[in-house]
């Protein structure tokens, strides 16, 4: 859709809302910052359909997905160490379904817990002997009262390079060209 919008930040909390219609296509965004230093705080973004947005509504139950790498990146070998705190109001509960994934989208693991606001599910993946690779947890809450809904959080097993490798100087870039009708080949 090649949609572009360009905000001042400040510090402090703003609110930005953008329509548009959709054409089928996955819908991405992305941020970036001109002044390279400081961070961009974002919360409660969400997609809806209609012709303006409505106020953020958190879901009545939501999880934090922890391992012992603060990006999950678990180095091999090392342990994962994986939680999944549970946030919400404090008298909220329900049914949470965990469902471990890999890359191919077998699944790995899965179990269903009671769960309130406030607890830490300790997950057992150090006794599953995972692999290096991609792996995603699917959360699904179902609260009474509310449609069930879906949360999903990634984590690599990874072997970290030594900085000795051929392509050890070349780094990623985010390239953006723009052509102007004329000058387009």
């Amino acid at each position: 859709m090649g949609q572009a919008a360009y905000e001042k930040l400040g510090p402090d909390w703003q609110r930005f809302s953008y329509t548009f219609v959709s054409d089928g296509a996955p819908v991405n965004f992305i941020l970036r910052s001109d002044e390279y230093s400081g961070r961009i705080w974002l919360d409660g973004i969400q997609f809806e359909a209609g012709k303006e947005a409505t106020a953020f509504v958190a879901p009545p139950l939501e999880g934090d997905f922890t391992t012992s790498h603060l990006q999950n990146n678990v180095e091999s070998g090392d342990p994962i160490k994986a939680k999944f705190a549970i946030r919400g109001e404090p008298e909220i509960q329900g049914k949470v379904s965990l469902e471990l994934k890999d890359f191919y989208k077998n699944t790995v693991w899965s179990k269903t817990y009671d769960g309130r606001a406030g607890e830490t599910i300790s997950l057992p993946f150090d006794e599953l002997k995972l692999a290096t690779g991609v792996y995603f947890l699917k959360a699904s809450f179902e609260v009474p009262g509310t449609m069930a809904y879906d949360q999903y959080s990634r984590f690599a097993i990874i072997d970290s390079l030594d900085g000795t490798h051929a392509t050890k100087d070349l780094y990623g870039a985010c390239v953006d060209a723009r052509l102007s009708p004329s000058s387009a080949v």
